[in-house]
């Protein structure tokens, strides 16, 4: 999460001022994998109020209410257990899971980079159906990954 803050030009020093208040409000160490946490991208939500359905934005002191913030939010799968992130969905067909790949983006389902199996369909004349076959993926999966690591290429 804090390199897609970063990458969207958020500062080290914001981000980590966001961090030590969330760890402290939920009595964590991992305050942005946590359930009660989500973000758009560029600011972090809490839902930390729920019987008065209302999210609180963190380092801004105001409350939002989730259905205005909701259609921003990103998809993040949890352990009931710990209420600890396990996988970010970033895009369709796309994760992000901290046990494959070391954390960086991978086809869902496998073990496989979208970028590497972009590659292989822009060099391989597109052929979505011999690529899935290749790799044990469906063709959505092949388009899937495509879309994602090179959007350019699948609009032309």
């Amino acid at each position: 999460m804090v390199g897609q803050f970063c990458l969207q030009g958020v500062s080290l020093n914001r981000i980590h001022r966001q961090r030590d208040l969330l760890a402290r409000e939920l009595g964590v160490k991992h305050p942005f994998a946590h359930v009660k946490v989500r973000s758009d991208g560029k600011s972090l939500f809490a839902i930390l109020d729920p019987e008065r359905n209302r999210v609180h934005k963190i380092g801004a002191g105001q409350y939002e209410l989730p259905a205005v913030v909701r259609e921003f939010l990103q998809h993040l799968d949890y352990d009931p257990t710990t209420n600890m992130a396990t996988r970010w969905r970033i895009a369709p067909g796309i994760v992000l899971d901290p046990k494959r790949n070391f954390g960086a983006p991978t086809i869902e389902g496998s073990r496989l980079s979208p970028y590497a199996i972009a590659n292989v369909w822009a060099a391989n004349h597109r052929r979505d159906n011999d690529i899935a076959g290749w790799y044990h993926l469906t063709p959505e999966q092949v388009r899937q990954a495509v879309a994602f690591a090179l959007p350019e290429a699948r609009a032309a």
